[in-house]
């Protein structure tokens, strides 16, 4: 709740549960595990957990300079994703995708460990400066990445021979951070950027990107700021962190170029509210009982 960093919502409706990592770490990401299971990935800073639907801790991963599962490899986890048995790990600050198989051997799927640059082609061969989110649509073979310090998104089509995937930019955003899908079947998805709305990319048949913003607004019309991180729930409303704020907004996304605030999640807001409601409930209750008197 201190810092609220990323989220994702993947189809969880009733079961919620707080784990104790014991590191004194922030979560900065949680996603369902995938595969039809309902074990639930979660990541720190430098250190990938999976959780069982019973809230036990079920897997811990976090690797050294040997590929040993001892200290810790990774700096600063933005984003992590299943990948069939697999899991998907955005390192940040190393400027490298890895991904962890089921065997769990490490290996650098996306750019290459503490040299950042902008280079597209062959996946071992590109270069990223500050990844941040990866979207995975599995049944096509593509990968979606924000990179950020490059003001773009990269797409990675990973064929079944790696010497064949190829990495590429696709459109142009400043500062691109979070990602969600909006609807994958319809291969759209949001961004957040540097600015105070949503950047919305359509990818074409042919795969080429087409970009538009979604205005975040208020009941009055009012912008909300500038949004840190977003997800979209299965009836299609889009939820956004917005971290100066210090509060959590649901959108309703009509067709177009608005979202209108539904409602406010969690933040100050919410605590301001309540508090007025006391504040009304006291003062009645105070207003009564002089009557009655």
């Amino acid at each position: 709740r201190q810092h609220t960093h990323a989220m994702s919502h993947k189809g969880f409706t009733s079961h919620v549960s707080t784990v104790a990592l014991g590191l004194g770490d922030n979560i900065v990401c949680v996603v369902s595990a995938g595969n039809n299971t309902r074990d639930v990935l979660i990541a720190t800073s430098d250190t990938v957990f999976v959780q069982d639907r019973t809230g036990a801790l079920t897997r811990r991963i976090h690797w050294d300079t040997d590929g040993k599962e001892s200290t810790s490899r990774f700096s600063e986890i933005t984003c992590i994703a299943p990948y069939g048995n697999s899991i998907i790990v955005v390192s940040s600050l190393d400027h490298a995708i890895w991904m962890i198989t089921a065997a769990n051997k490490l290996v650098v799927l996306l750019g290459n460990e503490d040299d950042s640059g902008s280079i597209n082609g062959h996946p071992r061969l590109s270069r990223f400066n500050l990844p941040n989110t990866i979207l995975v649509d599995e049944p096509n073979g593509v990968f979606f990445v924000s990179d950020t310090r490059n003001n773009c998104i990269r797409r990675v089509c990973v064929d079944r021979d790696p010497e064949k995937s190829i990495v590429s930019t696709i459109c142009t955003i400043e500062r691109p951070r979070s990602m969600a899908w909006l609807s994958q079947t319809n291969n759209n998805f949001v961004v957040t950027g540097s600015d105070s709305c949503l950047h919305k990319i359509d990818i074409t048949e042919s795969g080429v990107a087409v970009v538009s913003t979604i205005s975040l607004v208020d009941r009055e019309g009012r912008s909300m700021g500038v949004p840190v991180s977003v997800a979209v729930d299965g009836a299609g409303s889009i939820i956004v962190v917005f971290e100066n704020k210090h509060h959590i907004a649901c959108f309703k996304y009509v067709e177009g170029a608005r979202a209108y605030m539904v409602r406010i999640i969690a933040g100050w807001f919410v605590c301001l509210s309540v508090c007025w409601f006391v504040c009304l409930v006291c003062c009645l209750f105070g207003v009564l009982s002089v009557w009655c008197v």
